[in-house]
């Protein structure tokens, strides 16, 4: 829909509180950050987004599997 500005800070308080209810190791926060950094892709933040990814397969790397898909 090109409204990609408006997603990333509801992207960013969504993490703060499934990381804040369900803890920093929970597999829907690796989900998520996964779906987080799709959408740093599709902005042009490279970077951002890298970092997102590695802590999306930090998560999963513990909970000794990968996401659906992936």
């Amino acid at each position: 829909m090109g409204r990609l500005a408006e997603a990333k800070p509801l992207y960013q308080r969504a993490l703060a509180l499934i990381e804040r209810t369900l803890g920093p190791e929970h597999p829907n926060l690796a989900a998520t950050l996964d779906n987080y950094a799709d959408l740093l892709r599709k902005m042009q933040r490279a970077a951002e987004a890298e970092t997102a990814e590695a802590r999306a397969k930090a998560i999963w790397a513990k909970q000794k599997r990968e996401p659906d898909g992936k």
